[in-house]
């Protein structure tokens, strides 16, 4: 990655997750990601991408072709940008795309900053944000409600070595406190009409 040269006419993110289904608050991380990004790095037009893992640790894969084409839909019907990828780590996520954004919540950034997910090594985690880092790829974090409390970067023990590589977006311009869990276990539970 690291010879690879940035892109001058835009900024660009990459906005990993499930999706399952796209609402307005990934809609809304997504236009902050971009205020944020303009506001640091000035203010280029930013081409927002999302990515969905076929393949996902931890998780289900997403299923057949079928079910990809329905979950494509739902950003084409939208406008939006989607790639489907294999790359189930960020450190594939940055090679694949070099010079991005990687859009990600608290949750996500507490993972990634978490040894134990590098065999409880932290020289094997910091080895991996520096692989991010040498695909000139950085992190943009939205915080999140989360047993009635605020949790942002602010709360995170971020490693002093990589802490330029975490962008936190404020609370004042992000907070949407509904989750693609609760939207799905609504819609699961609401009886169909009569």
């Amino acid at each position: 990655c690291e010879d690879d040269v940035a892109p001058s006419e835009a900024h660009y993110l990459l906005y990993p997750g499930s999706f399952n289904p796209l609402h307005w608050g990934h809609t809304e991380l997504a236009r902050v990601a971009s205020q944020v990004v303009k506001d640091k790095h000035g203010p280029k037009p930013v081409i927002i991408t999302y990515e969905v893992a076929v393949s996902r640790v931890g998780k289900a894969d997403l299923g057949s072709a079928a079910d990809l084409h329905a979950h494509a839909r739902q950003f084409s019907d939208a406008g939006h940008r989607v790639a489907f990828t294999t790359a189930k780590l960020f450190v594939d996520k940055a090679k694949a795309f070099p010079h991005h954004g990687l859009v990600v919540g608290i949750d996500t950034v507490v993972r990634v900053l978490d040894p134990k997910y590098y065999n409880d090594d932290r020289d094997q985690m910091l080895n991996a944000l520096r692989q991010i880092r040498s695909c000139n790829c950085y992190f943009v974090v939205g915080g999140r409600i989360k047993d009635g409390k605020w949790i942002d970067l602010s709360g995170v023990d971020v490693p002093a070595e990589v802490a330029d590589m975490f962008v936190p977006i404020p609370q004042r311009l992000f907070r949407v406190d509904i989750s693609s869990t609760e939207i799905r276990r609504r819609r699961n539970s609401t009886p169909p009409a009569a």
